[in-house]
């Protein structure tokens, strides 16, 4: 709540304390990321923490999503897609990685494939949000 609202400190203290717990250590270094993107900080240092989070759950697809959203606005559309395709090994109807590959494939102008992402994106997310409501 604190990281949508704008309140970067407090949202990086919380964070920064949750490093040290084994099972959200993985969580906390993927919002560090969050946070430094939204900060606006140098897109190594968002890089970096989403490393990490890997490194601390490698079967989370969320970093790996994050870090082909974040290949992607460098310019490195091979990368991009690299992560997004180990974050949709993990979870196939992982919505953020589905939209990426959307926003990749149109990307490199193959239109047709990023609608069929996009469309599969908003299924998705519809499905999960029915199944949260229950």
């Amino acid at each position: 709540m604190l990281l949508r609202e704008g309140q970067f400190t407090e949202a990086e203290q919380i964070f920064r304390g949750l490093i040290n717990n084994g099972e959200l250590a993985g969580e906390a270094w993927n919002q560090l990321g969050i946070l430094q993107i939204r900060r606006g900080a140098d897109p190594q240092q968002a890089q970096e923490c989403f490393l990490r989070a890997v490194a601390e759950n490698p079967l989370n697809p969320a970093p790996y999503s994050n870090l082909g959203a974040l290949m992607h606005e460098a310019g490195d559309l091979a990368a991009a897609e690299d992560f997004c395709r180990r974050a949709l090994q993990l979870d196939p109807d992982y919505p953020p990685a589905l939209h990426n590959m959307g926003v990749i494939y149109r990307k490199k102008g193959n239109i047709w494939t990023s609608v069929k992402y996009l469309k599969r994106a908003s299924k998705a997310e519809l499905r999960r949000n029915r199944n949260r409501k229950r």
